[in-house]
């Protein structure tokens, strides 16, 4: 079943970015039956790379395929996902074109002219089926930490009541992408004040961060939290309805670069 629409439908068409991969994992097939549309939009080069958007559309009509995912460019065709993966992401495909959406993802054009034909291959920066549209709303307009490494969260096991929930949500058996807002706050405990920074997956407590991750965590979400500015981080969710696993894709505090620095400090009124 496909879950309620994330966001207010904008118009028909408007494009949908695909959560990426971080690089360039999936390939196509068939480019050798596009090279009047690859010829297009390669460089006038011997040898080259493009860096361009690629839009997904599915073709439930090809009668070959029906799980048939074409791969357009600038308006045409350039290949198709490869037979054994295009199943896997129907369900995500099919959401976000009920919604009214163009899915798009960045993709890779590599090609070179040998005896002045046209040798070239596409890839897409997209993630695994399951990870390429969040469960829960995205935090449009918010503060989303740019993804680095995996942080495990604890605590799953108490707050399965609404994992479960989350997982049924899932596109993709087991797995799913989503959005968790990253909420600080602070333990008394027996000699001190402990920050502890809380994981929440649609509005809900999914687990915590570790002691050691939230102190490093509290330069950057402390100040937020005093200006009530919400911060979010990009999370996976694995499992069933006996077990569940979370992690966050974090970038610390001193680690962020200028440009992220400045969208902060322009939330909490100091640019």
């Amino acid at each position: 079943m496909i879950p309620a629409e994330p966001l207010p439908r904008e118009r028909v068409g408007t494009p949908w970015q695909l959560h990426p991969a971080g690089y360039f994992r999936q390939g196509l097939v068939g480019e050798s039956y596009h090279s009047d549309q690859l010829e297009r939009i390669s460089g006038p080069e011997a040898a080259g790379e493009k860096q361009l958007v690629a839009e997904l559309r599915r073709e439930p009509r090809n009668p070959d395929d029906r799980d048939a995912i074409q791969v357009l460019i600038n308006g045409g065709l350039v290949g198709y996902i490869p037979k054994e993966d295009a199943p896997d992401y129907q369900p995500e495909l099919k959401a976000v074109e009920s919604w009214g959406y163009t899915a798009q993802c960045p993709a890779r054009l590599w090609w070179r002219r040998e005896q002045h034909e046209l040798v070239a291959s596409v890839s897409l920066n997209l993630a695994e089926p399951g990870r390429i549209v969040s469960i829960v709303p995205r935090p449009v307009g918010e503060l989303v930490l740019p993804p680095s490494r995996w942080f495990q969260v604890s605590g799953e096991a108490e707050h399965m009541d609404m994992l479960v929930p989350l997982l049924n949500r899932a596109y993709f058996p087991g797995r799913a992408f989503a959005y968790a807002q990253l909420e600080l706050v602070d333990r008394t405990g027996p000699r001190s004040v402990i920050p502890i920074v809380v994981v929440r997956i649609g509005g809900g407590v999914v687990g915590e961060l570790s002691r050691q991750t939230s102190a490093r965590l509290k330069a950057l979400l402390e100040p937020l939290r005093d200006a009530q500015v919400a911060c979010y981080a990009e999370a996976e969710l694995t499992g069933n309805a006996l077990a569940a696993e979370v992690r966050v894709s974090l970038t610390m505090p001193e680690e962020l670069r200028a440009g992220f620095v400045q969208q902060v400090e322009a939330r909490l009124g100091r640019s």
